[in-house]
C-alpha cells in the first residue's frame, strides 16, 4: 500500500501542468484523499458487527471452559482447543480496540487534507511549507494503511479459526453443563 501511495503522489507531481503554483500539491492531496476513501471502504468491509459478536462469544466461551474444564493437566485440550479460541478472542479484541483510533485518524487526516488543499488553492503557504505538510499527510495516510494491513489478515484468520472450533467448543461446554 505504501508503494501505491508513493506512486499516486509521484504521478500527480509529474503530470501536473497547470499554471497554479500548487497544482501538483493539490493533485497529490486529492490522491491521498482517494487512498483514504479506499482505506475507509476496507475498514467498513471488516464487518464490525460480526467481529464484536465473535469476540464476545469466544471470550465468554473461553472463560466458561477455563473455569469449568475438570482436567487441568490435559495439555491437548489447553493447547489445541483453548489456544485457538484464545487466539480468536485476542486478535478480534485488539482490532476492536484499534478500530476506533484508526477511524478517528482517518477522519482527522481527511480534515487535514481538505484544509491543506484549501490553503493551497488560496496560496496561503510557501512552497517549502506545502512540501513539509504534504510529507506529514503522506506519513499519516501511510500509518493508517499500515494499521489496516496489520489487522485485516488477523481478523479474517480469526473468523476462519472461529468457524473451525466453535461447534466443538460448544459441545464440550454443553457436556460440562450436564455434569
Amino acid at each position: 500500500m505504501k508503494n501505491l501511495i508513493a506512486l499516486l503522489v509521484l504521478v500527480c507531481l509529474v503530470s501536473c501542468t497547470s499554471n497554479h503554483p500548487f497544482k501538483s500539491e493539490i493533485s497529490s492531496s486529492d490522491s491521498l484523499i482517494s487512498v483514504l476513501d479506499t482505506l475507509s471502504e476496507k475498514l467498513a468491509g471488516m464487518d464490525l458487527e460480526k467481529t464484536e459478536k465473535i469476540a464476545k462469544e469466544s471470550s465468554e466461551l473461553r472463560n466458561y471452559l477455563s473455569a469449568n474444564y475438570p482436567d487441568s493437566t490435559n495439555r491437548n485440550f489447553w493447547v489445541n482447543k483453548i489456544g485457538p479460541l484464545y487466539s480468536v478472542q485476542r486478535n478480534l479484541s485488539k482490532f476492536l480496540a484499534a478500530k476506533k483510533d484508526i477511524h478517528k485518524e482517518m477522519e482527522y487526516s481527511r480534515d487535514q487534507l481538505e484544509t491543506f488543499k484549501n490553503s493551497l488553492k488560496d496560496e496561503k503557504l510557501s512552497k517549502e511549507d506545502a512540501g513539509k505538510y504534504l510529507g506529514h499527510e503522506f506519513e499519516a495516510v501511510d500509518r493508517i494503511s499500515f494499521l489496516l494491513n496489520k489487522y485485516e489478515p488477523k481478523v479474517k484468520l480469526s473468523f476462519a479459526e472461529w468457524e473451525g472450533v466453535k461447534d466443538e467448543m460448544y459441545r464440550i461446554a454443553d457436556s460440562l453443563k450436564s455434569l
